[in-house]
């Protein structure tokens, strides 16, 4: 039994064509169209991953940090709490518009880990961050007070009119 099959030909032509086999030709294309779309959607998730703010518990904020020997830690709360303590290395960037300052200054591709008191202050600066193009943005989930409880090493040392890093 042979199946007519109308299939396209260049010039904007189309032939009928007389083949037993277009059926099986049919399903095969429909599969590689499958196939295609389905590594085009994986691959901008790969990409949508990257250009999100990616939430992390304390452990995994740790983790993450030691993953990237480059980057950048921003504290977005009140100075005098950052004066207090800090995660070791982190910058002060306790406004809006510290937050956007910094982002001219620094590297679009390395990645950036902010966070708070208790993790709800920082979103806006993650934000500020992504809209300023920054590819790898990590919030700490429950703040430098989940990361104490957590056991994490902060550094407590006092910080002199010299010795600051407030942007």
């Amino acid at each position: 039994m042979r199946y007519k099959h109308l299939t396209y030909k260049a010039g904007g032509r189309f032939m009928l064509s007389c083949n037993k086999f277009a059926p099986m030709k049919f399903v095969l294309r429909l599969l590689l169209c499958l196939f295609v779309l389905n590594q085009s959607n994986l691959v901008y998730s790969q990409v949508k991953q990257f250009t999100t703010i990616t939430f992390l518990n304390p452990s995994d904020f740790y983790s993450e940090m030691l993953f990237y020997p480059s980057r950048e830690i921003i504290d977005v709360r009140e100075y005098a709490l950052y004066c207090k303590s800090r995660i070791p290395g982190a910058l002060s960037a306790d406004t809006p518009e510290k937050v956007k300052n910094l982002s001219d200054t620094l590297d679009r591709d390395i990645p950036f880990f902010v966070y708070s008191e208790n993790g709800d202050e920082s979103t806006e600066a993650c934000l500020i961050l992504l809209g300023k193009g920054f590819k790898n943005v990590f919030e700490l989930k429950d703040g430098i007070r989940g990361w104490e409880r957590q056991g994490f090493k902060v550094d407590n040392k006092k910080i002199s009119k010299r010795r600051k890093k407030r942007i």
